[in-house]
């Protein structure tokens, strides 16, 4: 009995052993963020899908969001140049929303203007 401990010990420790060796410490995997980067098309589908979900106005956030992420170009300026925010919101948002519809109608985005 005590050999047959024994040995069942010694295969415990043989395979503990073994699989140790095998299973060395994985290297980490370092998770680096992409930059977003979207098209003029896909710029101007979310910000049409925005304003048909917002009854005809931009969100802040998703204008944000564009201007942050969309490359060099026309709509870019316009994003740029124009705020949203305060009286631009209030009374000369139909401009803002013309300037980014007339962009947009270029990549074959429609976006509703009043």
């Amino acid at each position: 009995m005590r050999a047959h401990r024994e040995a069942v010990l010694a295969l415990a420790a043989a395979l503990v052993a073994g699989c140790g060796a095998q299973h060395a410490a994985a290297p980490k995997a370092t998770a680096k963020a992409t930059p977003v980067h979207l098209s003029t098309l896909q710029a101007c589908q979310r910000l049409r899908a925005d304003i048909v979900a917002n009854g005809g106005t931009l969100d802040q956030a998703t204008a944000g969001y564009v201007k942050a992420h969309i490359g060099a170009g026309k709509l870019a300026d316009d994003l740029a140049t124009n705020d949203i925010e305060g009286d631009n919101q209030a009374g000369d948002a139909w401009i803002y929303l013309g300037l980014l519809a007339y962009d947009c109608r270029k990549v074959g985005v429609v976006i509703p203007t009043p």
